[in-house]
């Protein structure tokens, strides 16, 4: 396992990897304290997971996570001491997986890491989930409609996942946050509507005149053939 962090703060760099090792210590880490340097190193190394931080020196942790998204759909979890909803939501919007603001209990910091660690392992099997033309690959990153691949994110191929697996029926906003985060947090509902646009987006360039998820209005959602 290896986990790229892009941190400026040299304390918390080295509190949390000296946590993260005692819960996982053959992982290897990295950190980078700014954001340019972050974006090429996730460029030219692979990684398993990103914890990125808003505030950093010369750029932006969103300009971050934006454009590590137009090359990789790797795990990442946003760390900020900015608690604003709506800046929250863009982060979401961009392709985050999930948040944790500062200061932060590091069980809970844990938690976050192993649930993103989780959906990573359950992104790596061969899924075998299909539904008339739709067919996932060996991994929740790949989906196609008719042999058209689609890439996503290890959160988008979830929560498309769920809906596949519960195909003909409409999924509630509560039970894709519990499978997904593993609670039914108070930012699901506009959470999961930002993914199913991303996703919505990406399914365009199989067929742009046709809405393959339905928004059933103040319920949830549902995957249609």
């Amino acid at each position: 396992m290896k986990l790229l962090f892009i941190e400026d703060d040299k304390k918390i760099v080295e509190s949390i990897f000296l946590l993260f090792k005692s819960f996982w210590p053959d992982m290897e880490t990295k950190a980078v304290h700014l954001g340019k340097t972050g974006i090429e190193t996730a460029y030219k190394e692979d990684f398993d997971i990103a914890i990125i931080d808003l505030g950093l020196p010369d750029i932006d942790g969103i300009n971050v996570l934006k454009q590590i998204r137009a090359f990789s759909s790797l795990p990442i979890l946003i760390l900020t001491a900015r608690n604003n909803e709506q800046e929250i939501f863009t982060a979401f919007e961009l392709g985050a997986d999930d948040y944790i603001t500062k200061p932060f209990q590091p069980l809970e910091l844990i938690a976050r890491v192993k649930s993103l660690l989780k959906r990573l392992s359950r992104a790596s099997q061969d899924l075998g989930v299909k539904y008339g033309h739709w067919k996932f690959g060996t991994s929740l990153k790949e989906i196609s409609y008719n042999n058209i691949r689609v890439n996503l994110t290890v959160t988008e191929g979830q929560l498309l996942h769920i809906l596949l697996t519960k195909a003909g029926s409409t999924v509630s906003y509560a039970d894709i946050s519990k499978s997904i985060w593993g609670r039914n947090e108070y930012y699901a509902k506009e959470t999961i509507k930002t993914h199913i646009m991303r996703i919505r987006q990406k399914l365009s360039r199989i067929d742009n005149s046709k809405e393959f998820i339905i928004n059933i209005p103040g319920v949830g959602y549902q995957i249609v053939e």
